[in-house]
């Protein structure tokens, strides 16, 4: 059982990656805006909330577009860990 939910693969299309790829970089990015001292609270935290606002949409547009290419072997996965 364990071996079947090992070697389960996944789809990742080319937009998927490249949703990854904007992720990274927005993470980066909010990362190094929260270790600069020079930048005062409130635009900081404006910045912060914009980057914030753009993950979630990336997050969710990777997520709707993997459950939609991966429906079967999700539901397949589903099936073997119900079992165990």
């Amino acid at each position: 059982m364990k071996e079947d939910i090992e070697s389960l693969e996944f789809t990742l299309t080319r937009s998927m990656t490249y949703t990854l790829f904007k992720l990274s970089e927005l993470l980066d990015k909010r990362k190094k805006l929260l270790s600069n001292p020079d930048i005062n609270s409130r635009d900081l935290s404006s910045a912060v909330r914009v980057i914030d606002r753009e993950i979630a949409n990336l997050k969710e547009e990777f997520v709707s577009e993997f459950r939609e290419e991966n429906f079967d072997r999700i539901n397949y996965y589903w099936y073997l860990r119900s079992k165990e």
